[in-house]
């Protein structure tokens, strides 16, 4: 069930093409090499968000058991005592109800679990603040075709008219000031962090900066520790002690992300699988890059379906070893 007209998230609709840190393996290595045979039709090969798009569509469509439900979402969830058995949806304008054996929520800012009622928080610890989102567009400039991202301050995407705000300013300064002819505004706004609820583990930085024992290891994650913004004084103790000691932006590291990180404490049969997860929001600027995201993405699916085939409704009780 996607909001949008076509899959791939942030890395088609929000023009991030490109790989920053992460690590390789997956999935998606496929698709990136698919996406770059079509570069005599789309000119920019694997990094053309609209080749990216279209091989994701196309894999979807021959696995032959998925059905795709375009500009929908879901407006409601049922649920027998603590386990998840359905949704009430939007689809094409009309209302539905689907049971599941399992939910996954994959958009990005937690929406179906702020519809659960978990419990969650938003920004880091100190203010509330979240990172900078930035806007990703396509200019040309002197006859030659470039694309551009750049911060573009804060943004609340959970209050409409904040949201709303926002895009609009930060388009508007962009359009005067950095380039002669748009060729193509990127539809989804480049966010970087949204709320973080509480799983069966809470990752925080301290976690990761003294490499302590965790539990369910479902994959790992590699980049720096790196919230955007030059109010990097406002963060926590370790993590200013981290950017000072280890100069921040040119250090990273590699993280373990438990299975519990994606279970909402208490719930069974819903998982979290996206940037929206139970770790703290410095965590959070570390685990969110495109390679890792499609990673966790692939993960979360095996375990989702290991749980099915053995009759379990949490992947909390897989055998993770197998």
């Amino acid at each position: 069930i996607e909001k949008t007209n076509s899959v791939g998230g942030t890395c088609t609709n929000g023009f991030v093409c490109s790989y920053y840190h992460g690590l390789s393996g997956g999935l998606y290595e496929k698709i990136d090499r698919e996406a770059a045979e079509k570069s005599d039709i789309y000119r920019r090969g694997i990094n053309n968000p609209y080749a990216k798009a279209d091989c994701l569509y196309e894999n979807l469509k021959k696995s032959g058991n998925i059905t795709l439900a375009f500009e929908s979402v879901i407006i409601g969830v049922y649920e027998d005592e603590n386990t998840v058995v359905g949704v009430k949806a939007l689809l094409d304008g009309e209302i539905k109800n689907i049971a599941c054996k399992f939910l996954c929520d994959c958009t990005a800012d937690g929406h179906v679990l702020r519809i659960l009622g978990v419990n969650y928080s938003f920004g880091r610890d100190s203010d509330g603040v979240p990172a900078p989102f930035s806007i990703n567009q396509y200019f040309r400039k002197n006859g030659e075709l470039m694309s551009i991202g750049f911060d573009a301050g804060r943004i609340n995407q959970y209050d409409a008219k904040a949201f709303s705000e926002s895009i609009l300013n930060a388009k508007a300064g962009f359009t005067k000031e950095k380039f002669c002819r748009i060729v193509a505004c990127a539809p989804m706004a480049g966010i970087r962090e949204g709320l973080y609820f509480e799983g069966e583990c809470v990752l925080s930085v301290d976690d990761v900066v003294y490499e302590r024992k965790l539990n369910n290891t479902l994959l790992y994650v590699n980049s720096d520790i790196d919230r955007h913004g030059q109010d990097w004084y406002l963060g926590n103790d370790t993590w200013k002690d981290w950017y000072v000691h280890c100069n921040l932006s040119t250090v990273s590291h590699k993280i373990p992300l438990p299975a519990g990180c994606l279970v909402p404490k208490g719930k069974n049969g819903i998982i979290s699988a996206c940037r929206c997860l139970s770790v703290d929001s410095y965590v959070s600027s570390a685990v969110r890059m495109n390679r890792d995201m499609h990673r966790l993405g692939e993960c979360a699916g095996v375990s989702v379906a290991q749980a099915i085939k053995s009759g379990k409704t949490n992947i909390l009780d897989i055998d993770f070893e197998e």
